[in-house]
């Protein structure tokens, strides 16, 4: 018996899962400290330097262009960075996660004797550092959220009290995510070429909800609030009402998406330190499955099973995120074989024709309306 629990610690399934826990927990106190460590301005500044340089650095390697770009488009989507904080936080995150990956591939290459257990193993940990540094911008969206919803309160009661914009803007009290932003809106307000600023505005802000709030402010500061005859509701207060509503119920669903399902998808890795247990079990009560188990066919079965485990875990915490609905849902395979002349080409040769064409896009279009 002990024999086999000793064979059982020294599955690798097993020291997978060991080994990824090492490397998840090490990664998360990185991240944790980079993001609670404060330093003096001088050692901050030398920080912001070096890790912009980095940045640079990283942009001229083709293999890292993608995750850059996407990295760089999710953290600017919160709206609560500048250019160079957005640079700064992709560098961190893209050297965090290289130095998990790293260290994965060091230690399988010193525990496994094949290649397959090697990449697997380094691919696992790539994708759940990358999930992890996802998480954590989905909760800079949930406390942008949150202070958005009490800043929107705040305005309404000091525009109640002294009924102009520009001055509950300037006296009520913002969080410190959206302070930057809200002295943004207060500088389109008061600025002489207002239209062009808010337009400026809205390319620097993207979060749908800011740009709600900035647009509003900006057209009740210019044209004058309105006020109901028989109630006497006035329509800035109803405008604040509305879009406090809509984030309440965006942070209600948040908060229900994650008490139903924030950890459900490390479900899906349990398979794989269960694999030495069943493999166990198997060999003990059934020694006429150690043929295929210790053969080819259970080695590709373990492999088949790891892969599918990664797979799901990755499907289900895409699923499982902030971002799951995405502003464009063009299939990027598609678009860059659509750059390619000779595959274009193809496309327009078996492309319906004249009656067939037109039918097809109107089948199109009412399939749309």
């Amino acid at each position: 018996m002990s024999k086999q629990i000793i064979e059982i610690l020294k599955s690798p399934e097993l020291i997978i899962g060991i080994i990824l826990f090492a490397i998840l927990t090490f990664a998360s106190y990185l991240l944790k400290k980079q993001s609670n460590k404060k330093t003096n301005k001088r050692k901050q500044a030398e920080k912001e330097t070096f890790y912009n340089c980095l940045y640079e650095e990283y942009k001229k390697i083709p293999l890292l262009k993608t995750y850059i770009r996407i990295m760089t488009k999710k953290l600017s989507s919160t709206s609560v960075y500048g250019k160079n904080e957005v640079k700064n936080l992709v560098a961190k995150y893209l050297t965090a996660t290289m130095i998990c990956v790293v260290e994965a591939t060091a230690i399988s290459l010193v525990v496994f004797n094949d290649i397959a257990s090697v990449i697997l193993c380094s691919l696992l940990a790539y994708i759940l550092i990358t999930r992890m540094i996802e998480k954590r911008m989905a909760h800079i969206s949930y406390i942008v959220y949150t202070q958005l919803k009490y800043a929107m309160e705040s305005i309404r009661l000091e525009y109640m009290r002294c009924h102009d914009v520009v001055e509950s803007l300037e006296a009520a009290t913002y969080g410190n995510r959206i302070a930057k932003i809200m002295e943004n809106i207060h500088a389109v307000l008061i600025s002489t070429n207002g239209e062009l600023k808010l337009k400026e505005f809205f390319e620097s802000t993207p979060f749908k909800p800011i740009q709600t709030l900035a647009y509003v402010c900006y057209s009740i500061n210019n044209t004058g609030d309105d006020y109901d005859g028989n109630v006497g509701n006035s329509t800035f207060i109803e405008a604040l009402l509305i879009m406090n509503k809509d984030i309440n119920q965006e942070l209600e669903r948040l908060d229900y998406q994650f008490m139903k399902f924030g950890k459900i998808e490390y479900l899906t890795l349990l398979p794989i330190p269960a694999i030495p247990l069943i493999q166990w079990f198997l060999l003990k009560y059934m020694p006429g499955t150690s043929i295929i188990i210790q053969g080819m066919a259970g080695y590709v079965i373990k492999i088949a099973i790891i892969l599918s485990c990664i797979y799901n875990y990755d499907y289900i915490s895409k699923a499982n995120s902030m971002h799951v609905v995405k502003e464009n849902d063009k299939i990027l395979l598609i678009q860059n074989l659509l750059k390619n002349k000779s595959f274009l080409r193809i496309i327009k040769n078996i492309t319906p024709k004249n009656k067939k064409r037109r039918i097809l896009k109107q089948k199109l279009e009412n399939a749309f309306s």
